[in-house]
């Protein structure tokens, strides 16, 4: 069978373009804490496919705080593009607390409204584009921020309702308060002392039965 050259030529050409531009794939976010001496760090990694999920609305804001019990993680400041998600799935909550502001932000910016769909990213955020913050809690312990352990998962739809991103919220064990050492050091005297009065409260009493109900010493008759 004879083929035209031309038309193969075009087909390979085709299928080469499509292979260099390849359409967006599905991606993932991930939020972690973690306790770094007297401070809490949230890192953040990964990325979005923003590719059907509409007209981004430019605006401006500044918030850099997380929320447990309406589950949002802010890191943004001035200018970025706010997209209504088309749906997301997942949990309620990650914790009872309420709003814990942070201070000071090291990388991209970042945000999610994860009870109502939406996502703030940078002004012209393309789809896959990686995105990596941390942002810093200071002088607060993990036990203290309202969250719960876990690994929590939000599954995002498109427009067209086809699920595309996870965002993954991981909170590790909380920490259990280890007494410092002056503190048990006053705990230990303070029982020594409690039994020590205990001691001389009871003691007269305990001498007085102890003399009553003593048998006395019968030594054998000698005649």
């Amino acid at each position: 069978m004879h083929r035209n050259p031309q038309r193969t030529l075009f087909g390979l050409s085709l299928a080469a373009l499509a292979a260099a531009s390849p359409l967006p794939a599905a991606a993932d976010m991930s939020f972690t804490f973690e306790q770094v001496g007297a401070d809490v760090h949230m890192t953040g990694t990964g990325s979005f496919d923003v590719s059907n999920q509409g007209n981004p609305v430019s605006t401006q804001n500044f918030d850099f705080s997380i929320t447990p019990n309406d589950p949002a993680i802010m890191v943004v400041d001035n200018d970025f593009e706010f997209y209504i998600l088309g749906n997301i799935e997942g949990p309620a909550s990650f914790g009872t607390g309420g709003r814990v502001a942070g201070c000071c932000v090291d990388g991209s910016l970042v945000g999610v409204l994860l009870s109502q769909g939406g996502l703030f990213v940078g002004n012209g955020y393309q789809s896959g584009q990686v995105l990596s913050t941390t942002l810093t809690f200071r002088n607060i312990q993990l036990a203290d921020m309202g969250m719960s352990t876990g690994v929590y998962t939000w599954q995002v739809y498109d427009q067209s309702n086809k699920p595309t991103d996870k965002i993954t919220v991981t909170v590790p064990a909380l920490p259990v308060p280890v007494p410092e050492p002056a503190t048990a050091l006053l705990l230990g005297l303070g029982l020594l002392g409690l039994g020590l009065a205990a001691r001389r409260r009871g003691g007269p009493a305990l001498r007085s039965a102890a003399a009553s109900s003593a048998t006395p010493c019968r030594w054998p008759h000698r005649p």
